[in-house]
């Protein structure tokens, strides 16, 4: 028995230790477990804001960060230069850095009593050879072989809305390719050269840059950085298609 107790009482503290670590064990993995779901619990549920890829060169749908903005896709019907439905759908996609600063344009706009009414955005390149074969005129179509600013996802065409839905008058529609589109007409009433100014002044003050040709033309200031690309409306998901991805 004086041999066999000491043994006994050695296994026994033993199996009491084990028991502790494993009772320690489960303590801390329960409290890891904790620190996880508080964390969780703390995140910004995804439908309360918009979510935004990181790549500022991925594509995002306009209206899914600003729904105050109104679209007027006219290459989705007939009724522009060509005369023909060029768009399947109706949508605005533009490249993340671009579409942010629409927004902030756009609340800008609003301060003031005003919403923005947009025309087109993204086009891909096969639109702009079909607006080539149709009107050849570099003023007012961009020769497809180069490219537009619109076939990179970094250029707008837009216009100004009144507290009534009302589009500012700016002196000619949009897409009329004669000279009172130009920037510089001079034939314009105070009226309309005023609403051009305001137009000019809240796109240009958030990045964007004019084109001398067309009063509702807008670049985004770092186009350059974006390359040429020719896909389909319903292949630009909403967290969609970085630079990497680009179909040249």
């Amino acid at each position: 028995m004086k041999t066999i107790l000491p043994n006994y009482k050695e296994e026994l503290i033993m199996k009491r230790i084990n028991i502790l670590l494993m009772v320690l064990f489960v303590f801390t993995s329960f409290q890891g477990c904790g620190k996880k779901e508080v964390v969780v619990e703390e995140e910004v549920p995804v439908d309360t804001l918009p979510s935004l890829p990181e790549n500022p060169a991925a594509f995002v749908e306009l209206i899914r960060l600003d729904s105050t903005i109104v679209l007027d896709i006219k290459y989705a019907t007939t009724d522009n230069f060509t005369g023909e439905i060029l768009y399947p759908e109706a949508c605005c996609f533009a490249r993340t850095c671009m579409a942010e600063s629409l927004v902030r344009v756009s609340k800008k706009a609003r301060i003031l009593g005003y919403r923005l009414k947009v025309f087109d955005c993204y086009r891909p390149q096969r639109v702009q050879f079909r607006m080539w074969e149709l009107v050849p005129d570099s003023r007012y179509v961009a020769n497809p072989k180069r490219g537009s600013r619109h076939n990179r996802g970094t250029a707008v065409d837009l216009t100004l809305l009144d507290s009534t839905g009302s589009e500012l008058d700016m002196g000619s529609g949009f897409d009329e390719f004669t000279e009172r589109s130009h920037r510089n007409y001079q034939g314009l009433t105070e009226e309309q050269r005023e609403n051009r100014e305001l137009l000019t002044h809240l796109m240009t003050s958030t990045g964007f840059t004019i084109v001398n040709s067309e009063w509702w033309h807008y670049d985004y200031f770092d186009w350059k950085e974006f390359p040429l690309i020719d896909v389909s409306f319903d292949s630009l998901e909403y967290i969609g298609l970085s630079t990497a991805d680009s179909i040249h």
